[in-house]
C-alpha cells in the first residue's frame, strides 16, 4: 500500500513538470545560456594566456638585446679576460715548477711515504689540471674573438677591394693600349718623315 502511494506521488510530480505551461526546466537541468557563458570565459582565459606568453617572449628578447655587448665592449672584455688568463697561467706554471722540485727533493730524501710528500704531489697534480683548464679557456676565448658577422664583413670588404683593384687594372691596361697605339702612330710618322727627307736629299744630291 505504501509503495503504491509513493509511485502515485512520483507520477503526479512528473505530470506536473510536463504539464507546466511556462515551459521552464528545473534548476538542476543546464541551459544553453550557462554553457555559452562558460565557453566565453574559457576563450578569454586562453586568449589571456597566449598574450601573456607572447609578452614574456618579447620582454626576454628586448632584455637580451639590451644586455648584449657591442663589438668594442666585446674586444675590451676579451682583452681583459686574456690578460687574466695569461697571468693565471704563469702563476700555475710557477706552482708546477715549485711543487715538482719539492716532490723531487722529498723523494730524494726518502720521504715518499710521508704526508708532506703526498700533499705536495696533490698540489702538483692540481696545478697541472688548472693549467690545462686555463689553456682550454684561452682557446675558447681566441675562438670568440671573431664572430661570423665580422668574418662576413671582412670577406665583403675584401671582395669589394678586389673588384675595385681589378677595375683599376683593366683601366690601366686600356690606357697602356692607347699609349702603345699612339707610339705606333708616332713611329710610323717618323718613318714617313725619314723617307721624305731621304727623297729630298737624293734630289738635292742629283742636282
Amino acid at each position: 500500500m505504501l509503495r503504491h502511494q509513493i509511485n502515485s506521488q512520483d507520477e503526479q510530480s512528473d505530470s506536473r513538470i510536463l504539464s507546466d505551461p511556462s515551459g521552464k526546466l528545473p534548476d538542476f537541468i543546464g541551459s544553453d545560456g550557462n554553457s555559452s557563458e562558460v565557453g566565453g570565459i574559457l576563450g578569454i582565459a586562453a586568449t589571456t594566456g597566449i598574450i601573456g606568453v607572447f609578452s614574456t617572449a618579447l620582454l626576454v628578447a628586448v632584455i637580451a638585446q639590451k644586455l648584449e655587448l657591442t663589438r668594442s665592449e666585446k674586444y675590451v672584455h676579451n682583452f681583459v679576460a686574456n690578460i687574466e688568463l695569461a697571468k693565471a697561467h704563469k702563476d700555475q706554471a710557477a706552482n708546477v715548477v715549485k711543487y715538482g722540485w719539492k716532490v723531487w727533493y722529498l723523494r730524494r730524501k726518502g720521504k715518499a711515504n710521508f704526508i708532506q710528500y703526498i700533499q705536495t704531489q696533490r698540489k702538483l697534480l692540481t696545478s697541472i689540471h688548472l693549467i690545462r683548464s686555463i689553456k682550454q679557456r684561452q682557446r675558447k676565448l681566441a675562438d670568440n674573438y671573431v664572430s661570423l658577422m665580422e668574418i662576413f664583413t671582412v670577406q665583403r670588404s675584401t671582395s669589394a677591394v678586389t673588384d675595385e683593384t681589378a677595375q683599376r687594372v683593366i683601366f690601366m691596361e686600356r690606357k697602356i693600349d692607347k699609349v702603345e697605339d699612339k707610339l705606333i702612330e708616332i713611329n710610323q710618322g717618323m718613318i714617313n718623315l725619314e723617307d721624305k727627307l731621304n727623297i729630298l736629299l737624293d734630289r738635292i744630291t742629283k742636282k
